[in-house]
């Protein structure tokens, strides 16, 4: 004897509305898995290197340029190391001594009254290295933006060094009786100092020493003159 099959109909299954509620919180939570399970998990130290790669790209910028010269200007990241190394260049037809400028400008980058207040030391290495200074035609300081073949300049990982500044100061400096000598660490810690992170400083006031970031191939202002960082200068590293 045949029996009649009722199939169910929509609205029986929908009154049991406890069944409908469990199934879809059942397909949510298998969902939430298997995409918890495709998505990559990044190790510390890959997080670390993207946050490094996000500072990089917000903090650098690109001169422009009125010739060949294109250079990234940059402070430069200590993180745990204070021990820098740097080449030294010579560009354009160049009448001093590169190996005497080198010998000189390292004696100053490693005095105990200069940058190395704050840790820091500075070796030079046959190429490469962190930085780059430079003694230079003055005339090649009018291709480099921001640069003029009057001063002494820094633009990116180069510290540059005037050749007609090095062999005979400025007329402000002469003027207030600043040595030749002290002149050279002078301008060495200035666009060092640049390359470390400093911006211009003005005169503090009248017969005071001189800040090193001061602009002193120019005028003093009044200070006196001053090659070497003063304290607060080196706390601001």
């Amino acid at each position: 004897m045949s029996k009649n099959i009722r199939f169910p109909r929509v609205t029986d299954f929908f009154s049991n509305w406890w069944t409908v509620v469990f199934g879809l919180g059942y397909v949510l939570i298998v969902s939430a898995g298997a995409m918890i399970e495709q998505t990559p998990t990044l190790a510390i130290d890959e997080c670390k290197n993207i946050v490094a790669m996000c500072e990089e790209i917000n903090t650098e910028k690109t001169l422009g340029t009125k010739d060949k010269f294109n250079y990234a200007a940059s402070k430069p990241t200590f993180n745990n190391y204070s021990s820098f190394t740097y080449e030294v260049l010579e560009w354009g037809a160049v009448a001093t001594s590169s190996t005497q400028f080198a010998v000189l400008a390292n004696e100053t980058m490693n005095d105990p009254k200069g940058w190395v207040q704050a840790g820091f030391s500075f070796s030079q290495v046959p190429s490469g290295g962190d930085f780059s200074l430079v003694i230079t035609e003055a005339s090649i300081l009018d291709t480099i933006a921001g640069c003029s073949s009057v001063w002494s300049c820094r633009t990116g990982r180069y510290v540059i060094i005037n050749q007609d500044r090095w062999d005979g100061a400025t007329t402000a400096w002469n003027d207030a009786g600043g040595s030749l000598r002290d002149y050279r660490h002078m301008v060495v810690n200035h666009e060092l100092g640049h390359w470390l992170g400093h911006g211009h400083s003005q005169c503090s006031g009248a017969g005071n020493l001189a800040y090193v970031m001061q602009q002193q191939s120019i005028a003093l202002g009044g200070c006196k003159t001053n090659p070497w960082p003063l304290l607060l200068e080196i706390q601001q590293l």
